[in-house]
Order: structure tokens, then C-alpha cells, then sequence
């Protein structure tokens, strides 16, 4: 069960990552729309991701309490 909250950080500087490298991709000239629309779908699933995270992690110290 200790496993989910040591993972916890390691998904924040994982979505800190996808976030950063999707910045400098836009920071090329003349990125095609393609890039964008891709870029724009793959930053929507990080909120629910992190719900879903934030979620277990609620479960998990709730076994861990009881």
C-alpha cells in the first residue's frame, strides 16, 4: 500500500515533464496544427489523471487509519 503514495511524486514530476516539453514544442517556429491539436489532447488527460490519483491516495490512507 506504501507503494501508491512513494509513486505519488514521481507522477507529478512525470506531468511536469509532459507539460514542459508540450511549452517547448510550442515554442518552435511555424508549428503545424497537427502538433497542437495532439499537444492540446494528450495536457486534458493530466486533470483527470490527477483526480484519479488524488482519489486512490484518499482510499489507501483511509485503509491505512482504519
Amino acid at each position: 500500500m506504501l507503494y501508491c503514495f512513494s509513486s505519488l511524486p514521481l507522477s507529478v514530476i512525470s506531468y511536469y515533464q509532459r507539460v514542459q516539453s508540450t511549452v517547448e514544442l510550442f515554442t518552435a517556429v511555424d508549428v503545424p496544427i497537427e502538433v497542437v491539436q495532439e499537444a492540446g489532447e494528450d495536457l486534458a488527460t493530466i486533470p483527470g489523471n490527477v483526480l484519479e490519483v488524488k482519489i486512490n491516495a484518499g482510499r489507501r490512507k483511509m485503509r491505512l487509519e482504519d
